[in-house]
Order: C-alpha cells, then structure tokens, then sequence
C-alpha cells in the first residue's frame, strides 16, 4: 500500500523546516563554544593577575630580606647573647637610629626589631619596645630551632598599640661557632600590602595573600584580615597554580578563581573574577540569539500553517519568505540549496554577503563557488563535499574564504541530505555562518 504524502508536505516545507533546525542547533553550538571561550578567556587572566600579584608581593619581601640581611651584617652576635641590659647607650642609641633609616626604605615597614637569644628586644625602631619578650611566640621558635638560614615570615597579627595587622619576616642571627644568638625582625603592614595588589579594573576583582595554612595576610577590597578561609582545592598550591570557579574564598557570589605561591615563601595568592561579570557579553548575546532564534521558529510555523491550509496565495508564502530571510540576515547566516539532478545552486542573499559578493558577480555559484576558498582549505573543503555527498546525516566542515578585497574569513557550514536518486542524495541543503571572531579570539589564547 503506498502512503500518500500530505500536501503540505512539499519541497518548500521540507527546505524550511530542515534550515530552521540547522539554524537553530548551530545558534545553540555556537553559544555553547562563546560561553566556554569566555571562561577560558577570564580563567587565563585569572591566572595572570594571581602570579603577576606573587611576583609583586615577592619582590616586596625580596627587599625586607635585603633589610633584614644589612641590619645582621651590623650586629655583633655577643650583644644578642648578653641581651639588652649590656648594651651601652651611645650603641643602643647609633641603632636605633639606623633602624629608622632602614625602615623607610621600605614603605610596606612599620618597624624593624633586632630580638636576643633570651627573645627579649635588644634594639628596635619603636622606643617603647626594647625588653619586651617573644621566646614563646611561635615565629621566634621557629627560627631558633631551625637549621636552614632563611627568611621565614609569622601568622597575621593585630598589633596591640597601632591596632594595625601584619606580619614579622625574620632572620635568625648566629655568632662565629654557629650557635643561635637572636633574630632580625620586620614589621610589614598588611594593609600596605594590600594595597600594592589593587587591580586596574578592581571593581571586578578580588585579590588576596594568604600565610601555609590559609590565613588571610592581605586583600583587596579589604577584607577580614587574620581569619583562616577554609577551602580544600587550596591544600595542593604547593604542587603548582590553582584554578576553580564557584563561590569561595570568602564570598558568596561564584568567581573564576587562580591561586598562585609567591616564589621562595610560604604565602599564595588569589585572585578572582566575579563569574557574571565574565558572562556578561555572552548573556547579551543569547538574548539576541533567542530573539533571531524565535523569529525563525514564528516564521517555520507561519509556513506550515499557511501550507496546510491549502497553501494560500503565492504572495503570502512570499512575505514568509522574505520574513525567514531577514531572520536569517538577523543571525548572519547564509542558506544553500544544491539539486544534483537539475545541476543547480542556489544561494540566499546570506551567501553572497558573507562572501563580500554581489549576485551579478557570481550568477551561477555552482561553477566556481570553490574559487572563493582559501587555496589552504580547497582540496580539503572538496573532499568534505563528495564524503557528505557519500553518505546521509548531518555534515559539519569550516573554511577559509577570501573576499574580493583579499581580506580571509573563517566559515563553518551545516549541511544535511534531502532525498535520495540513483546516484545518491538528490539534495543538499546547508546554512554557513561567520566564525572569523571566534577563531580570532581562540587564536589569542
């Protein structure tokens, strides 16, 4: 029993119905490839900003170590081992002063301490302090136990007198025989700190250094400056730069997040970039994509209506026509139609545009379509074709193609076959699209 088709069902609905489709899941493939490179896009500057803030902040330490290093040169072990009830006041006074001069050097240093093997303040740049004892911080523990000699850098704390935070950098000094004698110590101000990670376009931002175990040193916007933020993808910075998007660190909107160890410390960075913000061009083109996207499905309907009421005047498909046209135009998009029996091309307006042509340049496409082909991509664009020819389904391909004013644009074209002969499919209809900017954008990763 042969089944009759219905007579809506002609060659036009086919065509309409099959473009809209392709049009549509190629708006949907292309906005899933703008979202991904968007992401990429900040996730690598995300990256940039926390290791171009690691170098700043390591270059600042690099400077304190440097003060740190003079100020050892200077001292005499022996005064450390006595402590400070031996020190003449004419010495005591010398460096005092010349912790002073030390200290500007630098503008991230609030003091400069120099501490005796006891842990009581044998000189310091703060008059008030000289006697004060630090054997049981841990900072001073540390260095006194260690074996390496390196600058190592305390927990956050909240001076009692400046009611500021910071950090103590120190040295440990040693005398002749290697015996520990007492510390060099720095006073850094974390808010200062602070300050040399703001970012050009800090509104978007959030930058912050952290001590080993996840406390907060420094941060831009200021932020709670001592509490440790917990979060578990940071446990492995140790092992190279992090990268994670959600809502962390701190904050409660999701960002694109890098982590980044500041070189020769025991301190990291963060940087992170506020994730709706990153979206935000791409949000605004998916607006304008579902717009073009509902104009195509209201004009594929129109059509169908129309056709299964008896096809209606020639006038009104023609206005359906024109309005799919200017849907496709909206979206940038281009139509083919190629009937291998009749040996026809036929090209929308679309084609022609996106090939910077006119259609008196170009009456027969069919012939010559494939001069327009970058010589890089012909061979291959014309094995792509018979391949497609070969078999059914869906055919995904990309070009490049030159413009009559020699400029190349990168084309992608989705193709399906329509019918079939005795040589094979009767039909091939596709739309191509314009994805020179994407490529470009992929490229400057």
């Amino acid at each position: 029993m042969k089944i009759r088709r219905p007579a809506w069902l002609d060659s036009l609905t086919v065509t309409v119905v099959v473009t809209v489709l392709l049009a549509l899941g190629f708006q949907a493939w292309m906005l899933a490839q703008g979202r991904r490179r968007d992401l990429e896009i900040i996730s690598t500057r995300a990256a940039n900003r926390a290791q171009a803030t690691a170098h700043r902040v390591q270059e600042i330490f690099k400077e304190v170590d440097l003060l740190l290093l003079d100020i050892r040169e200077r001292l005499d072990p022996e005064d450390l081992i006595r402590g400070p009830g031996a020190i003449p006041p004419k010495r005591d006074a010398a460096m005092r002063a010349y912790l002073h001069r030390q200290a500007a050097k630098v503008p991230q240093v609030m003091l400069l301490h120099v501490v005796g093997q006891d842990g009581r303040y044998v000189f310091s740049s703060n008059d008030v302090l000289p006697g004060v004892d630090i054997s049981d911080r841990n900072y001073f523990q540390e260095q006194r136990d260690a074996i390496a000699d390196e600058m190592r850098v305390s927990d956050p704390f909240l001076g009692r007198v400046s009611g500021r935070w910071g950090v103590f950098p120190t040295r440990r000094v040693t005398d002749s025989g290697g015996r520990f004698a007492g510390l060099v110590i720095a006073t850094l101000d974390t808010e200062a700190l602070g300050k040399v990670m703001v970012a050009v376009d800090q509104a978007q931002w959030v930058l912050s250094l952290h001590a080993m175990d996840h406390r907060l040193i420094a941060r831009s916007p200021a932020g709670p400056i001592g509490t440790r933020l917990v979060e578990p993808r940071m446990d492995s910075i140790w092992k190279g730069p992090i990268a994670f998007e959600g809502a962390s660190m701190g904050e409660r909107e999701p960002h694109l997040w890098a982590g980044w160890q500041v070189p020769g410390t025991s301190l990291y960075t963060v940087a992170g970039y506020r994730k709706a913000q990153a979206l935000a061009q791409w949000n605004q083109d998916l607006k304008i994509n579902a717009a073009v996207a509902c104009l195509l499905v209201a004009g594929c309907a129109g059509i169908l209506v129309l056709q299964r009421r008896s096809r209606k005047s020639a006038e009104s498909a023609l206005q359906l026509q024109e309005r799919l046209a200017i849907a496709a135009q909206g979206a940038g998009i281009g139509i083919f139609d190629w009937n291998r029996d009749r040996r026809t091309v036929h090209w929308d307006d679309g084609m022609y545009r996106l090939l910077g042509l006119r259609r008196e340049d170009l009456p027969s496409p069919g012939e010559t379509w494939l001069d327009r082909v970058d010589d890089r991509d012909r061979d291959r664009v014309r094995a792509d074709f018979r391949a497609a020819l070969a078999t059914e389904g869906l055919h995904l391909t990309q070009f490049r193609a030159r413009k009559p004013d020699a400029s190349v644009v990168h084309l992608r074209v989705a193709a399906r076959n329509l019918g079939s002969g005795f040589r094979g499919p009767a039909r091939m209809v596709g739309i191509v699209y314009d994805v020179t900017q994407a490529e470009e954008a992929q490229e400057a990763l």
